[in-house]
């Protein structure tokens, strides 16, 4: 099965209420070792009661993606349509990132969410190195505050939307009769 095949089925399976456990016992290929780049990809689809449990974080950080796309918008385009198109050019490029971020957040697409922190990371390191394109002292800082917020909601809802997995060493008996340990993932929920 191709890996966009694979990420569809995982996807569909979760979505329907199936816990990641259950996922990956049912996908995963019998050899001894446990096969970490399926954990992964189940990993990073998160589960109908993780979104629940962090829907209104959730909620606030569509809100801020919002406000980033309408400031690159409504405020720095307009502002480097002065300095030529190559600043258009690069604004709107930043502006188009942010867009994508907030689909992919909205889809809960894989990393989506780390997007967007890097992406508020980004823009408050670019804009404290450039300067906002405000002049008032107050609208900077709004601006910084948004960005910062971006960032590190970003990050958390990342990590706490996609559960942790172990391996560990189970015993089981092979056909033979004979006690052997094989390494198995389990997942945190």
């Amino acid at each position: 099965m191709e890996g966009s095949e694979l990420r569809k089925l995982i996807r569909s399976k979760i979505e329907t209420g199936t816990s990641h456990q259950q996922v990956y016992d049912e996908l995963q290929g019998g050899g001894n070792m446990p096969d970490e780049k399926l954990a992964d990809l189940i990993r990073s689809v998160p589960s109908l009661e993780r979104r629940s449990r962090y829907r209104t974080e959730h909620v606030i950080l569509l809100g801020l993606l919002v406000l980033a796309i309408a400031w690159k918008a409504g405020l720095e385009i307009p502002v480097a349509a002065r300095n030529g198109l190559v600043h258009v050019l690069y604004h709107s490029i930043w502006c188009m990132a942010f867009v994508l971020v907030l689909i992919g957040v909205i889809k809960y697409w894989r990393r989506a969410h780390t997007w967007a922190g890097l992406l508020g990371m980004m823009s408050l390191f670019r804009s404290t190195a450039d300067g906002v394109s405000t002049d008032q002292g107050f609208d900077q800082l709004v601006v910084m505050l948004l960005l910062f917020a971006l960032a590190v909601l970003g990050f958390y809802l990342q990590r706490k939307l996609t559960p942790a997995y172990i391996t560990v060493k189970e015993p089981y008996v092979n056909s033979e009769g004979q006690d052997r340990l094989r390494q198995v993932v389990r997942f945190g929920d």
